[in-house]
């Protein structure tokens, strides 16, 4: 039994240690990211691509991107965003995928001036999330009322009824097609099943509660002292009682080995 419990305590550990490492981190680094950079106080600084990557890329045709990927990557300022990763297609088409937080304000117009960025530098069709077919915004841009249309447009993003993309097709010094490149039946499906889930809500809440109050007693019965203290500890933090920084000390301070990225993470947060 006592090796039992021992067992079941280490691969808790490790278990937390993964997820703190491998998800909760990472998570509090995103969440983290619209306010570094509004922190950030230094001058513009260009992207560049990173070292492992070739800058020998042959100059890539098509309807996508018009100029070279290392040309049009460093028309981004560093200060919009990071590039992850360089991948060479097949097809020789360049596909610059940008990811941000969603109903935010700041990252949507930080992902307009990365657009428009990116069509002044060559880019030639952008393809958005949450529509279907063309997108015209031909009114915008063509309006006898240039300053008029982009207090508009400017509005709109505001008020959350246009994304930071369609601002910046609309802003942009060239023209670029605006496609919506979802799947009308497939996105129908999601939103009915995004509504049904809604509907069961309450019944699937009233469900979870009684098998956490199940999962509970047996806890009681099977975990050690020290186990059932750890089990606390993982708890108070999926609660909310507990912040990323102080489980993460916690966590730290039983374990036997500390990755390094967990360790920098500590001494940031003193």
């Amino acid at each position: 039994m006592k090796r039992s419990a021992v067992c079941k305590a280490g691969a808790a550990s490790l278990s937390v240690l993964y997820f703190l490492t491998n998800c909760a981190l990472v998570g509090a680094v995103e969440r983290n990211s619209i306010q570094s950079r509004k922190n950030d106080g230094s001058t513009t600084v260009f992207a560049s691509l990173p070292a492992r990557v070739s800058t020998t890329i042959p100059r890539l045709a098509g309807p996508a991107v018009a100029a070279p990927l290392p040309d049009l990557l460093s028309r981004l300022p560093a200060s919009l965003g990071t590039v992850r990763s360089v991948a060479r297609q097949a097809t020789g088409a360049a596909v610059v995928y940008i990811q941000d937080v969603h109903k935010n304000e700041e990252a949507q117009r930080r992902i307009s001036d990365a657009v428009r960025a990116l069509i002044d530098g060559g880019a030639d069709l952008i393809a958005l999330e949450g529509a279907s077919g063309p997108i015209d915004v031909s009114a915008f841009r063509s309006s006898a009322f240039p300053e008029s249309a982009r207090r508009a447009a400017d509005g709109l993003l505001a008020d959350g009824r246009i994304s930071g993309a369609a601002l910046g097709a609309i802003l942009a010094g060239r023209e670029a097609r605006v496609i919506g490149v979802e799947d009308p039946a497939l996105y129908d499906a999601n939103v009915a099943a995004v509504r049904e889930a809604s509907r069961s809500e309450k019944n699937a809440r009233l469900r979870l509660d009684t098998r956490r109050r199940h999962l509970s007693d047996e806890k009681a019965e099977a975990f050690s002292p020290a186990l059932a203290a750890f089990d606390a500890l993982v708890q108070s933090y999926r609660a909310g009682r507990m912040g990323i920084g102080a489980y993460a000390a916690a966590v730290a301070q039983g374990a036997q080995a500390v990755p390094t990225n967990v360790t920098n993470f500590l001494e940031a947060a003193r």
